[in-house]
């Protein structure tokens, strides 16, 4: 018992000190909450499976809007929310809304998932709207 305690005090200083990644679970599909928290005044990196691999930049704000720009430098604007039924849609100007959820790889990287299809891949996340930097 008290090796066990020992080592849950050493793990929980060490995730602290940062160095252990407490990453999401393989397969694990994000809740709501989650996916407010993590893209909330976030900008993503991601490629897009759907447009033949393609990269892509998109800012969420805070707020509920939504803004991506491609590798060519086009950009497009939009709005987003999360769902009660664990989703992120997303609806492009013009454009019908989407609903998709997402699924943690366990490396870091996620999975949005429409119907039973990984149509994009989340590479990285970072604080604020990088799109014009």
């Amino acid at each position: 018992m008290y090796r066990n305690n020992s080592f849950r005090v050493v793990l929980a200083a060490v995730a602290a000190a940062g160095l252990v990644s407490m990453e999401t679970m393989a397969g694990e599909t994000l809740n709501s909450k989650q996916i407010k928290e993590m893209f909330a005044d976030k900008t993503i990196d991601a490629v897009n499976h759907v447009q033949g691999g393609k990269s892509q930049l998109t800012y969420f704000s805070a707020d509920g809007k939504i803004a991506q720009k491609a590798p060519s430098g086009e950009k497009r604007e939009g709005s987003w929310r999360v769902s009660d039924k664990n989703q992120q849609c997303i609806t492009w100007s013009g454009q019908k809304e989407v609903c998709s959820s997402l699924q943690a790889r366990g490396d870091g990287t996620y999975d949005r998932i429409v119907g039973d299809k990984a149509v994009v891949t989340i590479q990285k996340m970072r604080d604020g709207n990088l799109l014009d930097k």
